[in-house]
């Protein structure tokens, strides 16, 4: 009885320590994420140098489509994990072919949204500043991904796994120094600061 009682108070308390360790790398994500989407506005706002009505008319569009950019890449990642998790179990074929196709048309959201929001963006801006942010975008990617690479073993919040969305820049990254914003020029970060996330 006493073997029992110390086998169930090990384990509760393994499980309570292993949910506090997930809630601290969950809550550093996001204190993460929410230092990438400001690099990324301190970032967009500098190279499109957006006059003051631009960015009145432009960022509550960008900030829409963002948010459904988000969830649209949050239900992709959920997708790849199941899939992912029923070829690791051995599920049968026909479930993976489920969850494949699942995946597949939830992988094509994100592109579809950036189609979508063209036209949307075209209406409050020249087509010379819509395709600098698409540009500028991409951009903004390969500097994050560089500083990843570069920050491994540097210490500081690292990326999760899955984060980038399946296909892009996912695995585990250690170390991510955080996002760098180059060549923000005075003036300009009042355009990030006003901007929402």
């Amino acid at each position: 009885m006493l073997l029992a009682a110390v086998t169930a108070f090990a384990f509760s308390a393994n499980v309570f320590a292993q949910d506090q360790q997930k809630q601290g790398r969950e809550d550093r994500g996001a204190g993460w994420l929410e230092k990438v989407k400001a690099a990324r506005v301190a970032f967009l706002t500098t190279e499109l140098d957006l006059s003051a009505e631009e960015a009145q008319a432009f960022w509550p569009v960008y900030n829409q489509a963002q948010e459904e950019k988000d969830a649209a890449f949050k239900e992709t990642r959920t997708a790849f994990k199941a899939m992912n998790a029923a070829i690791k179990d051995g599920k049968s074929d026909k479930e993976v072919a489920a969850l494949l196709k699942a995946y597949l048309k939830a992988a094509k959201v994100p592109a579809e949204l950036d189609e979508e929001y063209a036209p949307e963006f075209l209406k409050v801006l020249p087509a010379a500043k819509v395709a600098k942010l698409y540009a500028s975008e991409e951009k903004f990617r390969k500097m994050q991904f560089q500083n990843m690479q570069g920050g491994r073993g540097q210490g500081g919040p690292g990326m999760r796994e899955g984060q980038g969305g399946p296909g892009g820049n996912r695995g585990q990254f250690q170390g991510q120094r955080g996002p760098v914003i180059r060549g923000n020029r005075s003036g300009q970060a009042e355009g990030a600061r006003n901007a929402e996330l």
